[in-house]
């Protein structure tokens, strides 16, 4: 690639492209983006996260935790998504899901159900 190949691709590159390029050229460490690729057994995440084999198939039965199947027929969590678990990132399932209560602030202001109001509570 000459020169000029290499100034038009920098010209039209995205600025996320740019970005890393001026680390580079500033001599900055850069961090390789493609992380922790590790695939763990519904076991491996249950001792990673010190929880029951059983826990770990009802969180992927319910969404909470991402599996990938194998050709095998075999599930395999990403060692990602538990890292992303354990961090509490928000999931739009916890939002409206049953098995996350709301806070106790929260439940103080749910409206109570007619028959709660009819009794007097």
């Amino acid at each position: 690639m000459n020169r000029e190949e290499i100034m038009m691709r920098v010209l039209t590159a995205t600025p996320e492209t740019i970005g890393r390029v001026a680390e580079v050229l500033d001599g900055r460490p850069t961090e390789p983006t493609t992380g922790d690729r590790r695939l763990l057994t519904l076991t491996a995440a249950a001792h990673e996260l010190n929880l029951s084999r059983m826990s770990i198939h009802r969180m992927c039965k319910d969404g909470r935790l991402p599996t990938i199947t194998t050709r095998a027929g075999r599930r395999r969590i990403a060692s990602a998504a538990i890292t992303e678990f354990l961090k509490g990132a928000p999931n739009e399932d916890r939002n409206n899901h049953p098995l996350y209560p709301l806070p106790f602030q929260e439940q103080a202001r749910c409206p109570l159900p007619e028959a709660a109001k009819m009794q007097g509570l």
